[in-house]
């Protein structure tokens, strides 16, 4: 009889049965969620072979990947993503369901620390878990500093998505309300869900490595990587005492590093350096719109209270984040004391429109239709900004702009001689 080597149902039943004939019977079967040897034990069992109830766990290991798989596969979690366009809330999804995966199973990991001898306890202690998960990716972390073993915000610590290597540049934040709250609940119940914790109570793996026991592991020194200059690295791929390709020996040569960083900063790394040590930038100025910026305090200052109730910082501007679009503006605050930090505000109008992508702001598209009007060029009105002590838009993207407006002020103008001639 031939048979598959992935049938694992078929092979674990032949191990099962070599135990029962000398006398041993399997209570607990480890294995992972898509696997079909635990079929065997518990076939053994109703056929009445054996007098032992299996019981079934899984791979903690082999969980973590497919809860990952779970959320960035779940169509729901995709439109609760804070992001406007369809493109970049698949992105967001895709790094929130690894964040996930990774939260939830660090959460798992230090409550099995803390309590493996007890695992109702356990149980008992990831059901508050639960709930401080769902309230933290929405900006809430009231119950993290309560109950969460990996996140909790004080002055000296951060919580778990400033901390995150998937989450923490993308200012991540959920909108709080009944659908967002039961997608979130259901993606963490996957992993730490009264039915997945009675089957990962004891944490077991099924590709445990060899245990050591009295083996002297040697120490060796920890060197810090770093990134060779481009004249070192022009070293070793140029040498300067070879000149004809003939005199290379004909061998393989040793690995090298691909893209190597100047050994010199350059005129914009020192600039920002610069600036971030003397904030010379905090004494120059914006041109924002006066109702968009009440609402950015606004918010900034609930949102501050809320998370850090007891914090007497400065909110300010971070300069090093604001994002600049030809005139208008993007912002968001900080604290100089504590580490809160807000989303960003757009601090500028936007013109409606049904098209998709970003929208255009009313302040590009004014300046431009005032230009057409004047003499003044796009090189004066730089000037001008500069004078100002103004952040002045880039020639490309006025001129981007005026290319779109001159074609709209061609038929303003067709109409009006139109209506003109009808006279």
């Amino acid at each position: 009889m031939q048979d598959s080597i992935g049938n694992e149902e078929r092979w674990a039943r032949e191990c099962f049965e070599e135990l029962k004939e000398d006398g041993l019977e399997v209570n607990e079967v480890t294995t992972d969620p898509d696997s079909s040897a635990y079929r065997a034990a518990e076939c053994l069992f109703q056929e009445g072979l054996t007098t032992t109830t299996p019981i079934h766990f899984l791979d903690t290991r082999h969980v973590a990947s497919n809860h990952r798989k779970f959320v960035n596969n779940l169509s729901t979690v995709c439109d609760i993503m804070p992001a406007r366009l369809k493109v970049q809330r698949t992105r967001l999804q895709s790094l929130f369901a690894s964040d996930m995966a990774a939260r939830c199973q660090a959460e798992f990991v230090q409550a099995n620390i803390r309590y493996h001898k007890s695992p109702d306890v356990m149980k008992s202690k990831l059901s508050y878990v639960s709930d401080a998960i769902v309230g933290c990716y929405c900006g809430d972390h009231t119950d993290c500093s309560l109950y969460s073993f990996v996140c909790s915000i004080s002055r000296k610590s951060q919580s778990w998505i400033d901390k995150s290597a998937y989450l923490k540049r993308h200012n991540f934040e959920i909108e709080l309300n009944e659908n967002s709250e039961n997608i979130l609940r259901q993606c963490v119940n996957y992993c730490l869900g009264p039915g997945m914790l009675a089957k990962t109570a004891k944490s077991a793996n099924s590709q445990k490595g060899l245990k050591l026991e009295n083996v002297k592991i040697p120490v060796f020194p920890v060197v810090k990587f770093e990134r060779l200059s481009k004249d070192d690295f022009d070293l070793v791929t140029k040498p300067v005492n070879i000149k004809h390709s003939a005199e290379i020996p004909m061998h393989s040569t040793s690995g090298r590093l691909l893209r190597p960083k100047q050994a010199a900063k350059t005129e914009v790394e020192k600039c920002a350096e610069n600036e971030n040590k003397t904030g010379s930038e905090k004494y120059t100025n914006r041109t924002v719109t006066i109702s968009k910026n009440t609402e950015m305090w606004n918010e900034v200052f609930r949102e501050h209270q809320n998370v850090s109730p007891h914090c007497n910082g400065i909110l300010e501007w971070d300069l090093s984040m604001e994002e600049k679009w030809g005139s208008a503006w993007r912002e968001c605050a900080k604290c100089t004391k504590c580490t809160y930090r807000s989303k960003m505000f757009n601090l500028y109008e936007e013109v409606a429109s049904i098209k998709r992508g970003r929208r255009a702001a009313k302040i590009n598209l004014g300046l431009q239709v005032g230009l057409h009007h004047t003499p003044i060029s796009t090189a004066s009105y730089r000037k001008i900004c500069m004078a100002s002590n103004i952040p002045p838009p880039s020639v490309s993207g006025m001129q981007h702009t005026a290319n779109a407006i001159s074609e709209k002020v061609e038929e303003e103008n067709m109409r009006d001689l139109q209506r003109q001639r009808r006279k």
